[in-house]
């Protein structure tokens, strides 16, 4: 039995729908900024290109901080290697749905192969 302050790492699920909400996040934060002119399309054909205009990185956090109550109760207890997989995955996922032109939707990008063998 395992101490009452002592908590399980994420599911495979839990992990999904935090990653898949962060990445919602994302989408509708690039989506709205290509709208009012802050990048175009084409700054956003990539993460990396993103980085010529923009810090990428606040459409994955809001500095720093995590996106919900349900992210930071579930990862609280998380090490630097797992929020290093956690970002990583963000990061990617974010990266291959602006390379796809940012066709369908961004959380279809999360890639279960890579969820299974990070989380």
């Amino acid at each position: 039995m395992q101490p009452a302050n002592v908590r399980k790492t994420p599911s495979l699920e839990a992990m999904k729908q935090l990653l898949s909400e962060r990445l919602k996040l994302a989408e509708k934060l690039i989506n709205e900024d290509i709208k009012s002119g802050v990048i175009s399309v084409e700054d956003a054909g990539s993460f990396e290109r993103l980085h010529e205009v923009t810090d990428p990185n606040c459409y994955v956090s809001d500095e720093g901080e995590p996106a919900s109550s349900m992210e930071k109760d579930l990862l609280w207890n998380y090490d630097t290697e797992n929020w290093v997989n956690y970002w990583m995955t963000l990061i990617e996922s974010l990266d291959s749905w602006l390379r796809c032109g940012m066709e369908g939707k961004i959380s279809d990008q999360l890639n279960d192969s890579i969820l299974i063998e990070r989380f």
